[in-house]
C-alpha cells in the first residue's frame, strides 16, 4: 500500500513574499498606466507646478539677498510695501497686501520693531487697531531692496512690457479666484498707472513678482486647510 504524502503548507515567510510580489506587480502595472497618460490631460496642474518652481526660485534668490543684509525675504517685503504707503497700514491690511496670515506676520513685525525699522501706532478713535508705519532707520534695508529689484528686473528682462502686464493681470485673476473673488477686476498697485506707456518696468516687475508669490501662497493655504 502506497504512502500518502501531504504537501507542507507555505511558511509564513513565503506567504509574505507572495503578497509582496503581488503588490509589486500591481504597482508596476499602475506605473505603466500612469506613464501612458498624455500630459494634455493635466494642463492646469502642470501650470501650477511651473508657478511653484518659479516661486521657490524667486524666494530662494531674494532670501539670499536678504540674508546678506541680515534680514529675511519677508522683512524686505514688509518694508517694500510700507514704503509705498507713507501713512502706514493697519495690520490686517498689511497682512492682506502680503498674502500672509496675521499670526505668521506678527513675529516679523516684532523683529522689525525691535530693530527700529517700524513702529506700531494706535489708530485714533479705536485703541484696538494699530497702524504700522515705516521709520527712517529702515533706510538701512534700501540697498537690499535695490539689489532685489535689480535681480527681479533681470529675471523678467526677456519679457516685453506688454507681456508683463498681461501676465500680471492673469496672475491677479488667478489669485482672486483662489480667494473666492472671481468677479474682481485686476487693479494696479499703488502709484501705478494702467496705461502701459506710463507704467514703468520697475512697477510691473514688482507687481508681477508679488502676484506670482501670492497666487502660489494662496494655493498652499487652501491645500493646508
Amino acid at each position: 500500500m502506497g504512502t500518502l504524502t501531504m504537501s507542507k503548507p507555505p511558511s509564513k515567510t513565503n506567504r509574505k513574499r507572495r503578497r509582496s510580489n503581488r503588490r509589486g506587480a500591481r504597482m508596476v502595472s499602475g506605473v505603466k498606466n500612469a506613464a501612458s497618460m498624455p500630459n494634455q490631460q493635466l494642463p492646469s496642474y502642470h501650470l501650477f507646478t511651473t508657478l511653484d518652481r518659479v516661486n521657490k526660485l524667486m524666494t530662494r534668490k531674494i532670501g539670499e539677498i536678504a540674508r546678506a543684509h541680515n534680514a529675511t525675504s519677508t522683512q524686505l517685503m514688509v518694508v517694500a510695501t510700507l514704503a509705498r504707503h507713507p501713512d502706514g497700514l493697519k495690520s490686517k491690511d498689511l497682512s492682506a497686501a502680503l498674502a500672509i496670515r496675521p499670526g505668521s506676520l506678527t513675529g516679523t513685525l516684532d523683529t522689525l520693531q525691535d530693530r527700529g525699522y517700524i513702529a506700531r501706532v494706535r489708530v485714533a478713535g479705536d485703541g484696538r487697531q494699530q497702524r504700522i508705519v515705516l521709520l527712517t532707520k529702515a533706510e538701512e534695508l534700501i540697498e537690499a531692496l535695490a539689489e532685489a529689484e535689480r535681480t527681479l528686473s533681470q529675471t523678467f528682462s526677456a519679457c516685453s512690457s506688454q507681456n508683463l502686464g498681461g501676465l500680471s493681470d492673469a496672475l491677479c485673476q488667478v489669485e482672486n479666484n483662489l480667494l473666492g473673488k472671481p468677479n474682481s477686476k485686476p487693479s494696479p498697485p499703488a502709484n501705478q498707472s494702467r496705461d502701459p506707456q506710463q507704467s514703468s518696468t520697475r512697477d510691473r516687475v514688482i507687481s508681477l513678482s508679488s502676484r506670482v508669490l501670492s497666487a502660489v501662497d494662496a494655493v498652499r493655504r487652501l491645500r493646508d486647510e
